[in-house]
Order: structure tokens, then sequence, then C-alpha cells
């Protein structure tokens, strides 16, 4: 049974959040870790991380949460659009309209980046214009970039201006690119096997970005395009919300969208070429570049349930209550901890994902994804256990922490890889915000 936190710690909780969130949130993007060395080293500005940041800060404002942060975490992501892919260069990765991983303005050298990422055998781009480090190795930081320029205007009561809503449009033109090029699916290759591409990047473009996390029961690696199912159900959300803001400007454009996310939902529902199990009760957590199902049993199909468009998600209605059935199972979620990575019993044949490929794992931003979706469907109850079951372990951790691991005994402890001597991030943003937006809603319903 999920322990029920008591007003003081939740209090204690929310101000340490609030803190990292007004130190790491700045106009010129979201920091998506504090500097701290190995225990901070993702002091930059990445797509993902600020794209949900910010999300998950306008979330809050509805119970109590700080406009002026909300209208701050706004203003991130619009600086950060400065760095959306302006032309198509194979060399670097960039892509016209995406969104990029990356940028790194501050480093003592590109080598610690690439050691970091385990990418070795060829330099990271550094644009000789201005001394940046740039990646675009982010597959969702596109998607996820336009839900929260969205959600953050609406929670605001803030129309979008002409600049954010060509952003947007160029954002769903390369989401819809890409489907072109993926049989209806949002994909990626990785940046090692990219036909002319010079710099080095990430394998995997997922928030799963571990080099070996796709993989067959066997063992052997997926094949790459990769498809993955988080991916697919953000950019669904991005195109419906997308659309619904071009509407007025631009009828037929927005019907064109329209019907290439109702295209997506359906092959998305497909057990066959697309993600939903023969069971028809789960949905495999992503597509080879043939079209086949990697069965593992993982968190991203209940975090789908986060990228909703007004009363759907991606998912369909008749597959909807028994996902949200398995995910409450002790299974996948720990009331000590949260919601696990992956279903309990999980084994990944191939080692190489000690960041990712475990049921062992937690990341605070997964339980309030999952909990965000449990609540806008609907399911209260269930996600007050999501949240006080992850907030129990981010109290017990003493920080905002970026993942971590929980014993069978129920003890925490933070994460370390076991050959490179990184550590989790002690203050994570995205966690930050998870934390924010939890124990705000937790003290408002009381």
């Amino acid at each position: 049974m999920t322990k029920q936190l008591n007003r003081t710690t939740l209090e204690a909780l929310h101000h340490r959040a609030d803190d990292v969130l007004k130190e790491l949130v700045t106009d010129d993007g979201v920091y998506a870790s504090a500097q701290n060395g190995w225990k901070g080293p993702y002091h930059s500005w990445f797509g993902r991380d600020g794209a949900i940041t910010a999300e998950l800060i306008g979330a809050a404002v509805p119970f109590g949460g700080n406009c002026t942060l909300a209208m701050d975490a706004l203003q991130s992501l619009l600086a950060f659009s400065r760095f959306q892919g302006s032309k198509n260069n194979p060399e670097t990765g960039e892509e016209i309209g995406k969104m990029p991983h990356e940028i790194r303005t501050t480093f003592d050298s590109v080598d610690q980046v690439q050691h970091a990422a385990r990418t070795n055998a060829k330099p990271w781009y550094v644009d000789p214009t201005d001394g940046i480090m740039k990646n675009w190795d982010s597959v969702d930081s596109t998607p996820l970039w336009i839900i929260a320029v969205i959600r953050l205007h609406d929670v605001l009561q803030s129309p979008l201006d002409r600049y954010t809503k060509e952003c947007v449009k160029a954002g769903m033109d390369w989401i819809v690119d890409n489907m072109n090029h993926n049989e209806g699916f949002v994909g990626f290759i990785g940046a090692d096997d990219a036909d002319g591409r010079v710099y080095s990047g990430l394998h995997n473009q997922g928030w799963k970005d571990s080099e070996k996390i796709y993989q067959y029961e066997d063992g052997s690696l997926a094949t790459h395009p990769i498809k993955d199912v988080l991916v697919n159900a953000e950019s669904w959300a991005a195109l419906r919300l997308g659309a619904e803001v071009w509407k007025s400007d631009d009828e037929k454009y927005s019907r064109k969208i329209n019907g290439v996310a109702m295209l997506l939902r359906h092959r998305f529902n497909m057990s066959r070429f697309g993600f939903l199990l023969p069971t028809k009760d789960y949905y495999a957590q992503a597509l080879d570049a043939e079209g086949t199902q990697l069965p593992h049993i993982a968190a991203d199909v209940p975090m789908s349930m986060w990228a909703y468009y007004r009363d759907e998600c991606v998912i369909g209605q008749s597959y909807l209550e028994k996902v949200i059935e398995r995910t409450m199972k002790s299974s996948m979620l720990n009331p000590a901890a949260g919601i696990r990575n992956y279903e309990e019993g999980t084994i990944f044949r191939q080692k190489g994902t000690h960041y990712h490929g475990t049921s062992s794992t937690y990341w605070p931003f997964v339980s309030a994804f999952v909990s965000r979706g449990m609540l806008h469907f609907g399911h209260d109850d269930y996600a007050r256990q999501i949240m006080n079951a992850s907030l129990s372990a981010v109290h017990e951790l003493g920080s905002n922490i970026e993942l971590f691991v929980c014993r069978q005994d129920g003890h925490v402890r933070p994460w370390h890889h076991p050959e490179l001597g990184q550590q989790s991030a002690r203050e994570q943003a995205w966690t930050a915000a998870s934390v924010y937006f939890e124990t705000l809603y937790l003290l408002a319903h009381r």
C-alpha cells in the first residue's frame, strides 16, 4: 500500500523543487541539471528535458503553481527555438524544422561530452560561427516542444504570435516528412548508421538513448530505423494540437495535418505492423526497420496517456483501460518508488542498458507522466498513489534526483554506472518539475 505523505513533507519537497527550477529555468533555455561534475553532467540546454520541464511547470498552474515561473518556462522554450533546424545537413544531423537534442555553450572540451555518451570515434559538432556545440539527435524534442509551447500558452491564456506559429508549423512539417520516410511512423536512424554523417552523435534518439536498449527477445540488437511507442504518441498529440492552432490561419493545412494524425493513430493501434501486441492488452516498446515488434513491457506505454488531445490519446479507447489496469499492478507500480521503467522480471539478454533497461530503476518524471495521464482520463486515485510512491523515494534520497534504484527490500539509492563512474544527476530539471507539479496537486487535494 502506498504511503500518503503529510503536508509538512510535501511542502518541503515543493520548496526544494521550486528553488531548483528557479535556478535552471533561464531566459536562454532550461538547463537539464545543476552544474555539479558527474553529479550534474547535463548542465546545458536539452530539447527533450526543457520541454518536459516547462510543460510540467505549466501543468501546476491550475493547482496554485507560480504563473511567473510558467511564463519564464515558456520564454525558455521560445529562446531554445532559435536553434531549430534551418537546413538539411547530413554531416551534423540537422534537419529543417527539427528541434535539437543538446546545445552546449560551455565545456572544457568536446571529449567530455564524447566520454559521457561513449561516442569517441568521431568529434561532436561545434559550430564554427559561434563556438557552440550543437546536436540534433533527438527524435522527440520536436513533438515535445510543440506540445509544451501550446499547452503553456493555453494555461497562461496567451495567444501564439506569428513567430511561434511558424516554429510549430516547421516542427509539424518535420514530423510529417519523417513519417513519409518511415512507413507512416516517426522513426530514427542512429548517427553512426546515417548516410553522410561526419560528426558523432547518439545511436538511439528517444529518451531511452542507451546504445543497446532496443533488443529482440534473443538479445540481438534491433535494426534501424526504430519507431518508438512514446515518440509516436507524442507526435500524434503534437499534430492534433498544432492543427488546431493553425485552423484559423490555414484551414486546408489544418485538415491535412489532422488527416496525417488520424492515420498515425489508426496504424498505431494495429496488431500487425503497428504497436498493439497480439494479446491486445498492451503495446510494444518499439518497431524495427521491418515493422517487427519489440515486445518488452515498458512504462512508455502508460506514459503515452500524457500526450493527450482533448479526451483522447493515441491509445485506442477500447484498449486504454487494459493498459491502465496493467500499469497499476505491483509488477509495474512499486509503492516505495513509483512506476518501474520496465515490468518486473524483464530481461535484457545483451548488457549495456544500465541506464534504462531494468525493472529496478525509476525515473521520477516517468511517474509524473503516468500520473498526469491518469488524472486526465479520470483515474484520480491511481494518480495519487503513483505520486505518493514516487515522492516518497525522492524525499528519502534528499534531492531532485535524475533516476534511482530500488532494491527488493524497498531501500532506494542513487544509480551509478558500473564502468564509467557516472552517477545520477542530483538536481535534475524534469525531476524538479515533476515534484513541483505533484506536490501542488496533492496539497490542493488533501
